[in-house]
């Protein structure tokens, strides 16, 4: 008799700490936070206050992918590193780190300009948290608050 409960306990606890807190899912996910992260992703819509933005960003000439490459700043120790995949040869030193916030809850992003002009919060210059609306393998939804201006965006993985 103690067996079929101990079996059961057992898979409360693990489903349980699979369990995940975005509003917008996964319910359940059994990679990491920043295992899910980890990869190359392309800016799917930009939305800053009411208009969509996702060719002005896509359309500049340092625009590049997100390469959240899951290494250690070794350097700068803010976080792990990431990359902006860009064949333009003029924009140069496109990187910067990312982490999240202690409760998972949140994106940082901190990313160089370099030639790239922001629209909103998107790549803007500092420290930009992010609320992580969803975080699956192949989706990342963010949104935050930027100068009074509300922007939302979606990522999809290469």
């Amino acid at each position: 008799m103690y067996k079929p409960i101990g079996f059961l306990i057992l898979i409360i606890v693990f489903v349980t700490g699979c369990i995940d807190e975005y509003d917008d899912g996964p319910f359940i996910s059994l990679r990491s936070h920043y295992g899910r992260l980890k990869g190359t992703w392309d800016l799917e819509y930009l939305i800053v206050g009411d208009i969509d933005s996702t060719s002005s960003a896509k359309n500049q000439p340092c625009y590049g992918n997100f390469n959240f490459t899951g290494e250690d700043d070794i350097y700068g120790g803010r976080g792990k590193l990431i990359s902006i995949n860009n064949s333009n040869s003029n924009c140069f030193g496109q990187s910067g780190n990312y982490n999240l916030s202690d409760d998972s809850d949140d994106l940082i992003l901190t990313v160089a300009q370099n030639g790239f002009v922001p629209i909103g919060s998107y790549r803007a210059p500092g420290r930009i948290p992010w609320k992580i609306l969803r975080l699956t393998g192949s989706q990342l939804w963010l949104e935050n608050n930027y100068n009074n201006l509300h922007c939302w965006m979606h990522l999809k993985k290469n």
